[in-house]
């Protein structure tokens, strides 16, 4: 939350908590390799938890983000495919109603519906 009491909207539990406990480590990383920062909606996280799910792990809606971020960067160009990429995905998957929705909604990218 900001200063204005304003949380950030997203489903993902541990955006919304808006005050991440290890900012500051952050903000230093970030500086010291050079990286970059991007914003992903909800549908593009729950795109990247689904990739992560499609290879065997789970990971928490927020750590979608990462795959989610790392595939809109290259899509930008801003990453190029033979850059050397660390993406940190944190956080096991605690709301099983997520990957269902997602799943049972075939407009979904990478969706897998169960059979009927």
């Amino acid at each position: 939350m900001n200063n204005d009491g304003i949380r950030p909207k997203t489903k993902a539990t541990a955006i919304q908590i808006g005050k991440p406990s290890n900012l500051l480590k952050g903000l230093r990383a970030l500086e010291y390799t050079d990286g970059i920062v991007i914003s992903v909606t909800d549908k593009e996280m729950l795109d990247g938890m689904s990739v992560v799910g499609l290879n065997g792990f789970d990971c928490e809606m927020a750590s979608g983000a990462v795959p989610a971020g790392i595939k809109k960067l290259l899509h930008e160009n801003i990453m190029k495919k033979d850059d050397e990429i660390v993406g940190i995905l944190t956080g096991r998957q605690k709301e099983p109603l997520l990957p269902i929705n997602y799943h049972n909604e075939p407009t979904n990218q990478f969706a897998r519906p169960p059979k009927r």
